[in-house]
């Protein structure tokens, strides 16, 4: 009953609406209508009629319905047959209905239109004429209604999406007709002479076209005739040798996109006929964003539809610098819509279409641009390293045995032929007939040897290293690339392990395995990215520089090395290192963001001050001036996306710093645990054993006994003596005696653990006599009678204890846990709470501790003890008669 109170009272809220008058149709445009501020019910009259039928004894309204506003509207403005009428959305051109008005947020300015079936049926008639300027004017009017989805349904039960594509299969059409007759055959300065209605007529159809597909409940190309001529017209148009302006190959992306992604019996004719080499240029910074959106799309669907063959054409023109250059563009551009959100219009002459704007992204456009690049990087890396991902190692395969050779005379620059003879036993006995035995046994162990000091598992047949799938043969290619071009780094990796024992060298060739093996998990290879899936940024760094998968693993394998010395590792110490190594080069990938939150993350303000990476950001334009300012100073995100930037992440990255990260990480998660409902009803489960047991502490420890610089004064008299008195606890609590110390008071005199010598005096204090015990009480006016006293550096830590014979001692703490442990313990027998920190403390922690054991009983990981046999006794008790 609540919930249908709120309900109706919301029903006789009013929003303020705007409504003014837009000639879309031609008529009456001579006739003056000003704006209008109306008062509009929110709810609709439907739902309103529904909640009075339930509740009618309750609450007696009706709203008014969308009918009535509108005659009330088209009689001020003089406009004839108001129920040919409704109000749409002044920006996006959607029709308000009674189903979505409930959806209308106050101050929403709207315009009075044909409503969605009289638009429909009006745009229709049209186009069925043989007026072809009519034709236009209904083309441009139903671009703005077939974004909306009751428009979009009315319009094809009324046969018209046909209707569409046969305008586009017109024989006589002349602007798509002679477009399309043979493009080889015309220059482009000829081809703009009778394609200007093209530019005009036929993008507001593609469009149309494509917004009517797509606002149905069920997208389905295959229940619709000449959709083969269609393709006929379409893929043309994206393959041509001219290309066109992004008002045309934009929407015609579109309507190929959404026949691939429908899973159409036509889709593999648009597979098989579709260029990928105009779809890179369509990726270029000539084409909008929108444009490029769709031309990666459908490049991504060629790698995930399309069959081999299709996808090792695509990987070959993305091997290809020229073309690949667009999409280095298109990162920088997208870095730059991310560092600096505002739009930037470049003007460019083209060719095709006279003058365009061109502009960075938004931000929300960039970030689905980011994804689709990163999504096409995955494909590519799945092609181009997969293959030796999974392939293991052959001992009669010549490329194989020959990079080992290449990597074991980088590192020692020895004989060739004789590791040849170790990797290659069919031609030993070609080798034994020029070199003498003795000669080759030798060979053959300091051959051994080297291969030992590598890092290699088996040094007889090194090439079984290189077995183990995945990562197989790519880490041996990733080796020979690290020796190959980077023979700097490799020699040094080398000679820092070559003065140290075969146990605390880090094994080169292991390494190397492990890092590739990461790299593969880390960059998903041989797994195909999912359509929902979203993709991290730090792809994107691959289109930065070029063998940015073999600098990473360089880079990688060098920081195994380092992070070797830090953790002081063994060969038994291998598995340890690993982990570590994953998370540093995670760590690493992950600052690689577009996100600008995390600009202020305390690792990102640690960089390197050394670091001042080059400039990456280039004009979208050669004769833009505006992105010249743009690239003048480089911003935090643009550093990100740089092999420098990577590079001092993984040094930031260091074993001290992720151990670091890992204990905070292990500490919040605890903390999480610890918060759940079903840990803190354990706790209030465990609180009361918890705090008997930390009494318990605090009465042992009274009990050790303890030395104290003590004063002794009575109320009213002015003598006051001070002494070194060993205080402690009876065993049967019920007395605390306080025995007077010999000698001067040192460091090893006040440690209770000491035998107390020459004690000279002993009181006995009943806890029933105490009448207060109080901390910190000031003693600034003792110090000052008693001059001569060596005072206590702490004296501030200070108990004081009240006895009912007005006789006051207090007691000088070494620190503050002594003082309120003791106080603490006076609580305790007073029949008083603990109210000290450190009691709070000791009862939490040690609360955790047992919900943490509790919980491991729980899950069943009980701790359990290997029984022990009994030790035979020495000595045997006597036999009994």
């Amino acid at each position: 009953m609540a919930t249908s109170l709120s309900l109706a009272k919301n029903n006789n809220s009013k929003i303020k609406i705007g409504v003014h008058w837009k000639d879309l149709h031609g008529k009456y445009s001579n006739s003056p209508r000003l704006p209008k501020l109306i008062e509009l019910d929110h709810v609709s009259a439907v739902l309103a009629q529904k909640t009075t039928t339930f509740f009618s004894s309750y609450f007696h309204f009706k709203s008014i319905p969308l009918s009535t506003y509108i005659s009330n509207i088209c009689a001020e403005w003089a406009v004839d047959e108001p129920d040919h009428y409704s109000l749409r959305f002044d920006d996006t051109h959607k029709f308000v209905t009674e189903e979505n008005r409930h959806l209308i947020p106050t101050g929403q300015v709207f315009y009075l239109s044909y409503s969605y079936t009289y638009e429909a049926q009006d745009i229709i008639k049209l186009l069925i004429s043989s007026d072809q300027n009519q034709r236009s004017k209904a083309i441009d009017r139903l671009k703005l209604a077939s974004v909306d989805e009751t428009f979009a349904i009315d319009f094809i039960e009324r046969n018209g999406l046909n209707l569409l594509i046969q305008l586009m299969n017109e024989k006589n059409n002349r602007f798509t007709h002679q477009l399309l007759i043979d493009l080889d055959n015309f220059s482009p300065i000829v081809l703009l002479l009778f394609s200007d209605e093209f530019f005009v007529y036929t993008p507001n159809l593609l469009r149309s076209i494509y917004q009517i597909m797509t606002n149905q409940h069920v997208v389905n190309w295959d229940k619709f005739d000449y959709v083969q001529n269609i393709l006929d017209k379409l893929i043309p148009l994206i393959n041509g040798p001219v290309y066109l302006h992004s008002s045309v190959i934009c929407p015609t992306m579109m309507i190929l996109h959404s026949i691939l992604t429908s899973g159409s019996r036509h889709s593999q004719r648009v597979l098989q006929e579709i260029r990928a080499k105009s779809l890179f240029e369509y990726c270029g910074k000539l084409y909008d964003s929108e444009t490029q959106y769709y031309a990666l799309s459908l490049i991504n669907l060629l790698m995930s539809k399309g069959d081999q063959a299709i996808r090792t054409s695509v990987v070959k023109l993305m091997s290809d610098s020229t073309l690949c250059s667009c999409f280095k563009e298109l990162v920088q551009a997208i870095i730059s819509c991310n560092t600096n959100n505002e739009e930037i219009s470049v003007g460019i002459e083209l060719m095709v279409h006279s003058v365009k704007r061109v502009s960075l992204p938004s931000l929300d456009l960039s970030r689905t641009l980011s994804q689709q690049l990163c999504r096409l990087q995955r494909y590519y890396l799945n092609e181009t390293y997969s293959n030796s991902m999974t392939k293991s190692a052959n001992r009669h395969d010549a490329k194989s045995i020959e990079m080992i050779n290449e990597i074991r005379k980088c590192a020692y620059d020895s004989n060739s032929v004789a590791a040849h003879f170790i990797t290659s036993p069919n031609h030993q006995h070609d080798l034994n007939n020029n070199v003498n035995n003795t000669d080759t046994v030798r060979r053959s162990e300091a051959l051994q040897r080297n291969y030992e000091r590598l890092g290699f598992q088996d040094t007889k047949e090194p090439i079984k290293d290189f077995q183990l799938v995945p990562p197989g043969v790519l880490s041996l290619e990733n080796l020979n690339y690290f020796c190959t071009n980077e023979k700097n780094d490799f020699i040094r990796f080398v000679l820092e392990n070559s003065c140290k024992t075969i146990e605390n060298q880090c094994p080169l060739i292991r390494s190397a395995i492990v890092v590739t093996k990461i790299l593969c998990e880390l960059f998903r290879i041989g797994i195909d990215p999912a359509e929902d899936q979203q993709i991290e940024h730090y792809f994107l760094l691959f289109y930065t520089i070029p063998s940015f998968f073999e600098q990473c693993f360089v880079r990688c394998t060098s920081l195994f090395n380092k992070t070797w010395k830090e953790m002081r590792a063994k060969q038994s110490d291998f598995d340890i290192v690993v982990p570590v190594i994953k998370e540093q080069i995670f760590n690493s990938l992950s600052d690689v963001t577009l996100n600008t939150n995390d600009l202020k993350n305390t690792a990102i303000k640690k960089v390197l001050p050394s670091y001042s990476p080059s400039m990456v950001l280039t004009p979208l334009s050669p004769v833009s001036s505006t992105m010249h300012i743009l690239t003048s100073a480089v911003s935090p995100i643009t550093r990100r996306f740089t092999f420098e930037y990577f590079c001092d992440r993984l040094n930031f990255y260091n074993y001290k710093e992720i151990s670091k990260i890992s204990d905070e990480s292990e500490l919040e998660r605890e903390k999480g645990v610890m918060k759940l409902p079903v840990v803190e009803t354990l706790k209030e489960h465990l609180r009361p054993h918890v705090e008997s047991l930390t009494r318990q502490a605090r009465l042992r420890t009274m009990k050790k006994g303890q030395i104290f610089m003590t004063y002794e004064n009575r109320t009213g008299v002015k003598k006051i003596k001070n002494r070194l008195m060993h205080w402690q606890l009876f065993e049967n609590e019920k007395g605390v005696q306080c025995s007077e110390v010999g000698g001067t008071l040192t460091k090893d005199s006040r440690d209770s653990n000491n035998t107390i010598n020459a004690t000279l005096m002993k009181t006995m204090i009943l806890i029933e006599n105490i009448k207060d015990v109080q901390c910190n009480v000031d003693r600034s006016n003792v110090h000052d009678r008693t001059p001569k006293i060596n005072r206590h550096s702490n004296s501030h830590v200070t108990i004081a204890i009240s006895i009912h014979n007005d006789l006051n001692y207090t007691l000088y703490a070494e620190n503050d846990y002594d003082m309120y442990c003791w106080s603490d313990g006076f609580n305790i027998l007073l029949n008083r709470q603990m109210e000290s920190f450190y009691a709070k403390e000791d009862m939490e922690s040690l609360l955790n501790l047992q919900c943490q054991l509790q919980m491991l009983e729980l899950e069943g990981s009980l701790i359990t003890i290997s029984e022990q046999p009994l030790t035979k006794p020495s000595r045997l008790p006597p036999p009994r008669h």
